[in-house]
């Protein structure tokens, strides 16, 4: 093993060398880990579907329900759906049985989302009904998700050890297919990438022997966690600058003010980086025809989960309003398609970034200034279009009335 030039180079040999987790991976160079619609959902719902193009039946939906210990009548017709009436996956049989799954890798709940899914399949005479909630790490939902459900009523598996388990079942069932199998198997290490299971065994024990030998020598083990504090601080850096790169663009195009508050950035940026806050930015006043709409906002959001935008209004401070301005979702502000209690009308940026996942390739494409001017471009053109087509709604001073002075 030649010397390494640098000292993160050196863990990085030793995983080289030590390593058995193939690099090569279809689904990530396809689609990025966190799409959550056009990856996961479609790819679980086509290996449950027993019509599916696997051709191995019920097999897969079988080792689903077992693993999540859910009684369903297999021997009636099933049916397997992917966002029918906007539910990520729903399966249902003729013995009037159905599981509805919400799939939620980075996105944020919607108002009474889970409780919504829950009332329109019983509208469809549905009596056995079971809710599953899936996340990286089985985490509950929030309460304005479970709406008038019952927490014991809802199942919360993870991505982590329910899908990890029940994928390694399915391969076992295909061992003998190479085409399925080795579909299955990549799949599989994306999941395992994405719950933090991908350390290999031998490159682990090479760096524990390390590491020991470190200690035994009164070498300062302890700077590694200020590697980890030290990458956070850099990566957190560029969401800063590409956060003030998207307000100066939006401030200069629009002339709207923002609620950032600037002083207390540095902090927020590095807690979003590190998962345990989100930075909203609110852009304000909104105007029509020189009128001002008080109490409202357009707000761009960064956090754990995928970047959104929408427009703000609390459900709470001005219920009329805020249930207006849903009605007005449905016509011309149709394209925020999500809505909950603080923002009637949302949706995700059309990015397969997530500027706050903090991961080698969004470090390298962060660092370099064009690719993070390209990002805040992209979201402040985002933001200036949704300010414009809720400025020019020619229903908004009759539906913001109370707001409108």
């Amino acid at each position: 093993m030649r010397d390494p030039q640098s000292f993160l180079e050196l863990p990085y040999m030793i995983k080289q060398l030590f390593s058995d987790t193939p690099r090569f991976n279809v689904f990530t160079i396809l689609r990025g880990n966190s799409d959550e619609v056009r990856l996961h959902s479609r790819f679980i719902a086509e290996l449950l579907n027993p019509l599916g193009s696997h051709q191995q039946g019920s097999t897969f939906l079988k080792l689903f329900l077992d693993t999540l210990n859910i009684d369903f009548d297999m021997n009636s017709v099933v049916s397997v759906d992917k966002e029918w009436q906007d539910i990520d996956i729903l399966i249902r049989n003729d013995a009037n049985q159905a599981v509805i799954i919400e799939n939620k890798v980075f996105a944020i709940d919607q108002d009474e989302q889970l409780s919504r899914y829950h009332t329109i399949i019983k509208s469809q005479r549905f009596t056995g009904i079971n809710t599953v909630y899936l996340t990286l790490d089985g985490k509950q939902p929030s309460e304005q998700s479970i709406g008038n459900l019952e927490l014991e009523s809802i199942k919360c598996i993870s991505y982590a050890e329910h899908i990890r388990d029940w994928l390694e079942l399915c391969l076992k069932e295909v061992a003998l297919i190479p085409a399925l199998r080795e579909s299955i198997q990549q799949y599989y290490e994306v999941i395992k990438s994405m719950t933090n299971q991908d350390q290999d065994e031998k490159y682990l024990a090479r760096l524990k022997t390390f590491i020991q030998q470190d200690a035994a020598a009164n070498n300062p083990v302890k700077m590694l966690g200020d590697l980890t504090l030290a990458t956070q601080m850099l990566h957190a850096e560029q969401v800063k600058a590409c956060v003030l790169k998207v307000l100066e663009l939006v401030k200069t195009k629009t002339k709207l003010s923002s609620d950032l508050d600037i002083d207390s950035i540095n902090d927020t940026v590095v807690k979003v980086v590190q998962g345990n806050s989100r930075l909203d930015i609110g852009f304000y006043p909104l105007k029509h025809n020189g009128l001002e709409c008080k109490g409202l906002s357009i707000r761009v959001g960064f956090g754990p989960e995928h970047p959104y935008l929408g427009i703000a209004c609390p459900k709470d401070e001005h219920p009329k309003v805020h249930a207006n301005l849903v009605a007005l979702k449905k016509d011309s502000l149709a394209y925020l398609n999500y809505s909950d209690k603080g923002l009637p009308g949302y949706r995700y940026i059309q990015s397969s970034l997530n500027i706050a996942e903090l991961n080698d390739d969004n470090l390298r494409y962060f660092l370099d200034e064009s690719s993070r001017n390209e990002y805040a471009q992209a979201i402040a053109d985002d933001l200036i279009e949704c300010i414009s087509v809720v400025q020019a709604s020619e229903s908004l001073p009759s539906l913001l009335s109370e707001t409108v002075v």
